[in-house]
């Protein structure tokens, strides 16, 4: 509901508009959802100038071409003295924070696994990313990735019964959109994610403070524990808290210094790849006060994605883990059987002949009786999103693979050997039998074009 004391009509320059709940909050603005469904963006400026300056900027921001982003653009302007706007409709979706911890004392792993489990998070989070770094290919900074300002579906939406890969994600507060590397003092960022440097004002909102923000949000949706407050903070030290969320603490992980070491949420082991270790580790260390040492959004929308395509969800407790485990880590359940897809590169020339055969990082883990989504994986043949899942793979209980062509193109079907070839058409199936028994390839592009594939190996567990 809309908070206590708020409007229940707000005036924009479009005429009325009629508050149906209240979605979330933070000390930069409150959302809510209309009653048609459009979502409404209330500021708060600080005083009489920076109201002035946000209006200003919503002007720019609504001149800006952000066709085919996940924006809530302007759309309509609250009239003065309110400054605000509203956007396209948003029906259906709650802010990421939703995923940062329970809302009462529910048990943990349910709720967990409830709200969608590690594989969700995963999804949800490279998404979030690519968006974002969508937005620095326009020579363009975010300014406050924080998870009252990114909106997701309320609930997994799925195809044939199991979860969608291409949940979409929606940037609101576009008000901080800025050109790259813009000062602003005080700025306008949310503390506990904005980089220590923005918030002392040493830097400007940049891309790279976009890549800490994201860095502080992914760690905090995967492990349910915000990577700057230790056992200290949680146990109400409010000046610690400060420090930890100014970059005056180790995180939680640190490689070296366990000073601030942290026994809340899940164990890290059980959320974070190596990968998306090692990436904590650069934007959290190196990269605490460096901006330039920190990753970029686009490493830590392909870690995820690749972190992502290798979990499983177990049969018990409905939770996720990396596939590599001979078990369930939160239940302890045996691990269920799924079929192990190596990804590979097939590089030509620009004749067509073959070149060579790369063999990439990101693996894929087809679980038994589960469908997982497949993205072709290069730019040029899908758009500007290599990510978007372009296939659907069911692996049968009988041994036998499914491919559900979800593209606009065909997908290729080679045997082990590498004959005969099965054309799969667009909007078509085909089941590839006993793929388990032999190295079966499913080809994104034609033999004689540079293209993805995924070489299916033996089974792991039991069918």
């Amino acid at each position: 509901m809309a908070l206590s004391g708020a409007p229940a009509r707000w005036e924009t320059d479009g005429g009325p508009v009629e508050v149906a709940r209240e979605i979330g909050s933070s000390g930069q603005s409150t959302r809510y959802e209309t009653s048609d469904r459009a979502l409404l963006v209330v500021l708060h400026p600080r005083d009489a100038g920076h109201a002035e300056r946000l209006a200003q900027r919503l002007s720019s921001v609504r001149r800006l071409d952000l066709t085919g982003l996940p924006l809530s653009r302007p759309y309509r302007l609250l009239r003065r003295p309110q400054i605000g706007y509203t956007t396209d409709p948003i029906t259906g979706l709650v802010p990421l924070g939703n995923l940062l911890s329970p809302a009462t004392a529910a048990n943990f792993v349910v709720w967990y696994a409830a709200t969608g489990g590690l594989q969700r998070r995963l999804r949800l989070l490279a998404r979030v990313a690519a968006a974002i770094a969508r937005l620095h290919d326009h020579g363009l900074a975010y300014g406050d990735p924080a998870p009252t300002n990114i909106l997701v579906p309320a609930d997994e939406t799925t195809t044939t019964g199991q979860a969608a890969a291409d949940e979409p994600v929606w940037l609101t507060d576009v008000h901080g959109v800025t050109l790259d590397a813009e000062m602003r003092m005080p700025p306008d960022v949310t503390v506990g994610y904005a980089a220590p440097d923005v918030l002392s004002g040493r830097h400007g909102v940049s891309s790279l403070s976009d890549a800490f923000a994201f860095a502080v949000l992914a760690f905090h949706v995967l492990a349910a524990t915000h990577p700057f407050l230790g056992d200290a903070v949680y146990d109400h030290d409010r000046l610690l808290r400060d420090k930890g969320y100014t970059g005056l603490l180790p995180w939680v992980e640190h490689t070296t210094n366990g000073s601030n070491r942290c026994r809340y949420g899940v164990p890290r082991e059980w959320v974070l790849t190596p990968a998306l270790r090692t990436l904590f580790e650069e934007a959290f260390e190196g990269g605490l006060w460096n901006p330039s040492a920190r990753p970029t959004v686009g490493q830590w929308r392909d870690a995820l994605f690749t972190a992502a395509g290798t979990t499983l969800v177990c049969e018990r407790c409905r939770n996720g883990f990396y596939g590599a485990g001979a078990a369930c880590p939160w239940c302890g359940d045996t691990a269920p059987p799924a079929l192990r897809g190596r990804v590979h590169l097939d590089l030509c020339d620009d004749r067509g002949a073959a070149l060579s055969r790369v063999t990439q990082t990101d693996d894929v883990t087809v679980q038994r009786d589960r469908v997982t989504p497949v993205a072709a994986g290069l730019v040029t043949f899908d758009s500007g999103d290599p990510m978007r899942p372009v296939a659907a793979l069911r692996f049968e209980r009988g041994g036998a693979l499914t491919v559900y062509n979800r593209w606009n193109r065909p997908l290729w079907v080679v045997a082990p050997g590498g004959a005969p070839q099965l054309v799969v058409e667009p909007s078509a199936d085909s089941a590839i039998p006993s793929a388990g028994d032999g190295r079966w390839e499913l080809h994104f592009g034609p033999a004689m074009l540079t293209h993805r594939l995924i070489e299916f190996v033996p089974v792991a567990g039991t069918a």
